[in-house]
């Protein structure tokens, strides 16, 4: 049933870059894309430009080059392990439903986000949207360095869906 088909895993990579605000030739190495989508379009994307460090998980996925069927819990996210760390309309999503639903799955969520900026490397970056205004207000400034980008940036079809894109990268 298409009804159940993610609409951000049909968004094209130039897109996903763009409401990140991403530049593919300046990512810092490895890379992971957390709910890459069942075909990982984006990992395919930067792996056909040539980089061989750019890895995605999806609890959808078809398992093919680089792209590997599980869930952002089970994601590898070894302390330092990773340069950047992409959530397109994927983790951030489910992790504000999770917190207007649940505490116990919020809490499951808040331990994952700090395990995904835990396994950033130093000067390595977590870019996701939409933003978690919940959240990142209380990181420490002295270890992350936050940016907020309003979509409103991208005209006006983005800013009615999505409020803003994040970027966090480790000092």
């Amino acid at each position: 049933d298409e009804s159940d088909t993610p609409v951000c895993a049909t968004y094209s990579t130039a897109v996903q870059l763009q409401v990140l605000g991403l530049d593919p030739d300046r990512l810092a190495g490895p890379v992971l894309d957390l709910g890459c989508g069942p075909d990982g379009r984006l990992v395919s994307h930067l792996r056909g430009m040539g980089r061989r460090d750019v890895y995605g998980i999806d609890q959808n996925a078809t398992e093919s080059d680089g792209i590997f069927r599980g869930s952002w819990f089970e994601a590898p996210l070894a302390r330092g392990a990773w340069g950047t760390v992409i959530a397109h309309q994927s983790f951030s999503l489910h992790f504000t439903h999770a917190h207007l639903r649940s505490a116990a799955q919020a809490k499951a969520y808040a331990q994952t986000y700090m395990r995904i900026l835990e396994s950033l490397k130093p000067g390595g970056c977590f870019a996701y949207a939409p933003g978690l205004p919940f959240l990142e207000p209380l990181l420490p400034d002295s270890r992350w360095l936050v940016r907020t980008e309003p979509l409103s940036r991208l005209g006006p079809s983005f800013a009615k869906h999505l409020t803003s894109s994040v970027v966090i990268r480790k000092a």
